[in-house]
């Protein structure tokens, strides 16, 4: 399955965001939450938006995370005692979305396909919590569009809440009469 928002991103924004995926990499998982630092440690001309890449759910915006970086043999120089300080400080930082669990982004697919709207941060707190694989999703879109036309209380509306679905694991029930 394609990406839309990789693809919307310019090319600046994709490298932007490769280099921020190799330093999170390179920090055990988390990055600086201060964009002017992620610059300086990319070695990026300009500031990225990181807040487009939390949007677009390729980082996670993690407060309570902090860098764990630093080598216990280095010398100690202004900059390690600026390292050392702000894992004092405990600052947030951010970890890079390489999970292969659905997320929002597929929440919103598979929403398109549902019959009825109604609930949807419920529906959105179900479909986040069954920790889908990625794949997964387009089995669950092919099953409502089945249950639509082979389902007999479904075609006559009896179609349960996406969230009663989804919590009740429907995808694996028998097709009603």
């Amino acid at each position: 399955m394609r990406c839309p928002e990789w693809v919307a991103l310019s090319d600046s924004e994709r490298g932007q965001l490769v280099s921020i995926w190799m330093l999170a990499a390179d920090k055990k998982g988390c990055i600086p939450a201060d964009p002017l630092v992620v610059k300086r440690l990319c070695h990026l001309n300009v500031v990225p938006d990181i807040n487009l890449f939390i949007e677009h759910e390729f980082i996670i915006a993690d407060a309570s995370v902090t860098p764990t970086c630093g080598q216990s043999d280095a010398s100690v120089t202004p900059q390690t005692r600026l390292d050392k300080t702000r894992l004092d400080n405990k600052t947030p930082c951010i970890k890079p979305n390489g999970s292969t669990h659905a997320n929002s982004i597929h929440f919103e697919q598979f929403w398109k396909h549902w019959p009825v709207k109604r609930n949807k941060q419920k529906a959105k707190r179900a479909f986040l919590s069954k920790k889908f694989e990625i794949k997964d999703v387009d089995v669950l879109i092919a099953d409502v569009a089945e249950r639509m036309k082979r389902d007999k209380q479904w075609s006559r509306g009896f179609i349960p809440h996406c969230s009663t679905y989804l919590n009740g694991s429907r995808w694996e029930d028998e097709y009603g009469d």
